[in-house]
């Protein structure tokens, strides 16, 4: 199961919430958890945590569907080691920079590393 929630990060106070991908869209508005600010998403906004919040979100919710539609095709989007060098999960194939960036600790606050609540 993949984590559907991306890692937000507010521009008044700099503290971090979560919220769940599906959400965060183009025009959508949330406050902020910590100091209750309104944060208006825009793909043109000037602020970068913004930005990536919104890339991140659209990341998410492509993995999910891929994985969704791997499990009607009656694949879980998971495979062993045995299975060869194709064998990656359904989230790594679509987000190789993602998790690349994440092992170098290059993303900072509004990263949406989804992880595999199975493990």
């Amino acid at each position: 199961m993949i984590d559907e929630k991306v890692k937000i990060k507010c521009t008044k106070c700099a503290q971090v919430f979560r919220e769940r991908a599906n959400r965060i869209r183009e025009g959508f508005q949330t406050n902020c958890a910590h100091c209750n600010r309104l944060i208006t998403f825009d793909g043109n906004s000037d602020d970068r945590n913004i930005r990536k919040a919104l890339m991140a979100a659209k990341e998410v919710r492509l993995a999910v569907e891929a994985e969704r539609k791997a499990r009607a095709r009656g694949t879980d989007g998971t495979a062993d080691a045995s299975s060869g060098p194709g064998s990656q999960p359904v989230l790594a194939r679509l987000t190789p920079s993602l998790f690349q960036k994440a092992d170098r600790g290059v993303l900072a606050a509004p990263e949406a590393i989804a992880c595999d609540r199975s493990s």
